[in-house]
């Protein structure tokens, strides 16, 4: 029973020019999740798929040997290459492949995770015999509409407001940790199976980093550390 960490890194992102290797605070953003996945004593194997050439030098500034970098197939560079076809590429590439239970998706956009959570996330995966784990957050609310053009508010439900207590709560997909069946992934090319589990995350450790105004509120929790 073994457990893959894949850390996708492409080069050519158009919002944030040289995102992965970008330096966020102290450290290139793709080193958070470098380091996340060194701290997990239930990662075997960790595999850094890109092509960056950049990258390379980051991976050799660590010293185990779980760690390895995978060069990426031209084919594998586009803008509307999936994640899935990279976790697929590694299955395919990555010697004693029979062996993994798991493939645990990092991807570099996520540096505030904590490598607890990437623990219970695969706890989580096992104890439910699951297809697939992802990282949840709760989903803010809408009791109203806006229209742009009068800045006319209107309530949902005029009882809305005394009733929110009895509001269920509503949660949304975050992109921090996937655990995924590898069977899944190649027979259904999907992250997520059809026993999926959800891991509730805070919303800071759930931020993900894709334009530059969340690059630099990312600074501003870098900078102040307000994350675990």
């Amino acid at each position: 029973m073994k457990n893959l960490a894949v850390i996708p890194a492409r080069k050519g992102s158009k919002r944030i020019p040289k995102k992965n290797i970008r330096y966020l605070f102290n450290k290139p953003l793709i080193a958070y999740s470098i380091e996340h996945a060194l701290h997990c004593k239930s990662i075997n194997d960790i595999v850094v798929s890109t092509d960056i050439d950049e990258v390379e030098a980051i991976v050799k500034g660590y010293s185990d040997s779980r760690l390895k970098i995978f060069w990426r197939d031209k084919a594998l560079g586009g803008d509307f290459i999936s994640t899935e076809d990279v976790l697929i590429n590694v299955l395919k590439k990555i010697e004693c492949k029979e062996d993994i239970s798991s493939v645990v998706t990092l991807l570099p956009t996520s540096p505030f995770r904590n490598p607890e959570s990437i623990e219970r996330c695969i706890e989580l995966f096992y104890k439910k015999n699951a297809d697939s784990v992802s990282t949840i957050n709760e989903a803010q609310l809408k009791i109203g509409s806006f229209n742009l053009k009068t800045s006319e508010f209107s309530l949902l439900d005029p009882e809305t407001p005394a009733e929110m207590h009895k509001v269920k709560p509503t949660f949304y997909d975050n992109p921090a940790i996937y655990v995924t069946k590898p069977s899944v992934l190649l027979k259904d090319k999907f992250i997520l199976g059809a026993k999926n589990y959800g891991f509730m995350l805070d919303s800071i450790e759930g931020f993900d980093i894709n334009t530059e105004k969340e690059w630099l509120l990312a600074e501003f929790i870098a900078q102040r550390k307000l994350y675990n």
